[in-house]
């Protein structure tokens, strides 16, 4: 049986199942007959127009209704959980052997998106051939359940896949160079190849590892007793407006269906002919919608932006188009060697739960609340570490707080989903340090160059000479190369760090506020360190490559004698604003570097800030009416390092953007402080290292000048 021209999967998995159902074959093998019917039909497509569709809205038949409206039997499913292809995560690939796949027991749980708590229904049945895995089921009809969610979610037409649970038994590897057939392909190492498999659990997700799954909710018998399917009425996506059509309210219909003219007297015949119609053109739409929903995540739209295009109305062929315009604007083209891993579910659960967690501790996240948030906004610590147990399908039925804690901390650095626990509140920690790194703040950046360093080896940071006077070229004359002279400052980055530690005991006692001091307290001490390295650099006047002399020395011509030696006052500033204008360059041109920043201890807090605020100049024996030129003129720092090497000493720099002063280096350019995870977890804890790399080195003496004070 062939797909219809524009049918998704699994509206045709749907169809074709209810057909082969009609002529007595078993659920199962209609299932496998309809999925080989698919395959070979692609197959065909792929050859003709290069393009391979395999998700779409999901098709659902309602139970037989008994007289007093109650079901005589529970709504079953079909999955097609597994297609029997290599799946590729990037770091890791692998494929199961559909002929060593089996049920692990009789009976195993249909869950949502993997979570033990989450009970769609039983799965009682499985086969499998040439073209995939198949389980079969009921739903369960318990209200508490998921199963009731999930079936109506399949009635709404979203479009489900699957996602199996299937543990290794036997798994063979295959280097890399060898090859293996499975499943009638040919398999390239490096891979793993798993020979033996049992299925322990099927959960219905939006996004599976293997995208050409599908789900397929039906009838106890695989009909709906009248011999027709759900109508558009009845199957209408109430959120999303499908193309040409507008949301709906209430029960006005769709604006895509059109509404027969009313007639005196309409004849049956002309009814249900525009009620066809109009079941047709809705059916139409819906369609269209379900499969721009797909498009745009084959594309790496966010639902928000596929969304945004349904609503305008636009046909398929528009819409698609404006689909292709967002998808070009938002990822990379093809061919640049970036790939790019979409959010997964799990991914999804664990920032919601750094989100939760942060609003917790009175954190605000820059990025938007991501959904689910506020449902681990109330959770306890111990509460948290239980909901990732459940979600690695450990049971926490009574276990106590401690209980949870120890085993979430002895699991932490196994399983990706125990990890997930870690990984939220080293998230949480990471952002509490860097806000408290950001509040922390640093007046050096102003008066300093920032560059990447990409290793630890020493750095030589070359200083060209200012270019030589132009010459003089009279007619048919030879214009002559200008040379430089270069001098090279040496320095090296080196880590910095401390440790950070999650405690048994802050788990049971639920203690977030000493889990949150920590990261506080190490971001405020990362901007410190800073402050202490550079300040620490200028106030050793260290000795400079470039000719063996002291940063501040009367050679240089950067050190106040004599009768400039003072305090800061308009004289004292005039003397260093002309020793650094008056710094020639190492061909001895004249620099003409503009004084800009001030390093000043306490001592003139006060005195400082009313010469450089003031309009008039604020001199004994001046008058109200005489400027002050310095006011806006120069950029204070006051720092208690400069008063801990001198309570009267202050320094004078130009502007870094006219000569090199202090270069500051960050490994690979990342300036923040960052926290991994530590490989240590012999105790009852869990452990990151905070750590900040970084160095600074003085370029050049030139745009210095020092002042004793007095």
């Amino acid at each position: 049986m062939p797909p219809k021209k524009g049918e998704s999967k699994q509206d045709f998995l749907g169809r074709c199942a209810r057909e082969k159902r009609a002529t007595g074959m078993s659920e199962d093998k209609a299932m496998a007959a309809c999925a080989a019917d698919w395959n070979q039909a692609r197959m065909a497509a792929v050859v003709d127009d290069n393009m391979l569709h395999l998700a779409g809205a999901v098709d659902i038949t309602l139970a037989d209704q008994a007289n007093d409206g109650e079901a005589q039997a529970p709504d079953r499913f079909v999955i097609l959980a597994y297609t029997g292809k290599l799946i590729d995560w990037g770091w890791h690939r692998f494929i199961i052997d559909l002929k060593g796949m089996k049920l692990a027991k009789a009976k195993v749980p249909c869950l949502h998106g993997h979570y033990s708590g989450g009970i769609v229904g039983t799965i009682d049945k499985s086969s499998q051939d040439a073209n995939g895995f198949y389980v079969t089921g009921e739903f369960s009809r318990v209200p508490t359940s998921k199963g009731p969610e999930v079936l109506e979610h399949a009635r709404e037409g979203f479009p489900w896949q699957a996602s199996v649970g299937v543990q290794g038994v036997k798994v063979l590897h295959v280097d890399k160079g060898a090859t293996h057939k499975v499943n009638g392909q040919t398999v390239e190492g490096p891979c793993d190849v798993w020979l033996e498999s049992t299925v322990f659990e099927v959960s219905f997700v939006p996004f599976g590892a293997d995208d050409d799954t599908a789900a397929i909710a039906m009838s106890h018998d695989g009909s709906r007793g009248d011999g027709k399917t759900i109508s558009p009425e009845d199957n209408t996506m109430p959120h999303t407006a499908a193309p040409g059509s507008q949301e709906l309210s209430g029960q006005q219909p769709p604006a895509a269906v059109p509404t027969p003219a009313p007639a005196t007297a309409p004849d049956a015949a002309a009814l249900d002919a525009a009620k066809a119609e109009s079941a047709k053109l809705a059916a139409q739409a819906q369609q269209d919608a379900a499969a721009l929903l797909t498009h745009g995540q084959n594309l790496n739209l966010s639902m928000k932006d596929v969304q945004g295009v349904l609503a305008l109305g636009l046909p398929k062929a528009a819409a698609t188009e404006k689909l292709l315009e967002l998808a070009a604007a938002k990822n990379p083209p093809v061919g640049t060697g970036v790939l790019v891993m979409g959010a997964d579910e799990a991914d999804k659960v664990r920032l919601a739960a750094t989100h939760g967690v942060m609003l917790r501790m009175g954190l605000q996240p820059k990025e938007s609340l991501a959904p689910g948030h506020e449902n681990f906004r109330g959770l306890r610590m111990h509460e948290l570490a239980k909901f990732f147990l459940e979600r690695a399908r450990i049971s926490t039925l009574g276990m106590s707080p401690a209980q949870a804690a120890e085993k979430i901390l002895r699991l932490s650095s196994g399983g990706m989903s125990t990890s997930d626990f870690a990984a939220v509140f080293r998230d949480v920690a990471h952002k509490r340090l860097l806000k408290s790194y950001i509040a922390a703040g640093s007046n050096w950046r102003s008066y300093c160059n920032i560059v990447p360093a990409s290793d630890f080896k020493t750095i030589y940071g070359v200083t060209l000479s200012e270019a030589p006077d132009l010459d003089l070229v009279n007619e048919h004359g030879e214009y002559k190369y200008a040379r430089f002279r270069e001098k090279q400052e040496s320095y090296h980055i080196a880590k910095h760090g401390k440790m950070v530690r999650l405690t048994l005991e802050m788990i049971i006692n639920d203690d977030l506020r000493a889990f949150q001091k920590l990261p506080q307290l190490l971001g405020a001490a990362a901007s410190r360190r800073e402050s202490d390295i550079i300040y620490g650099l200028i106030n050793s006047n260290p000795v400079m490559a470039e000719d063996g002399k002291a940063l501040f020395c009367s050679d240089h011509g950067n050190l106040a004698s004599g009768g400039d030696i003072g305090g800061v006052d308009s004289d004292t500033l005039t003397a260093a604003r002309q020793a650094v204008f008056l710094q020639q360059g190492l061909n001895g041109s004249d620099l003409n570097l503009e004084l800009k920043h001030l390093l000043l201890p306490s001592t003139y807090m006060t005195s400082a800030e009313v010469l450089l605020t003031s309009a008039a100049l604020p001199e004994s024996g001046m008058s109200a009416g005489v400027k002050n030129v310095w006011a806006g003129r120069l950029e204070p720092h006051f720092d208690a390092r400069m008063d801990r090497a001198s309570s009267t000493a202050w320094i004078g720099v130009a502007d870094p953007a006219q000569a090199d002063t202090v270069e500051v280096a960050f490994l690979d350019g990342v300036e923040e402080p960052a926290i991994s995870e530590h490989e240590d977890y012999k105790t009852d804890c869990i452990d990151w290292k905070v750590r900040h790399i970084f160095g600074a080195g003085i370029m050049d003496y030139r745009p210095f000048y020092k002042n004793a004070g007095a």
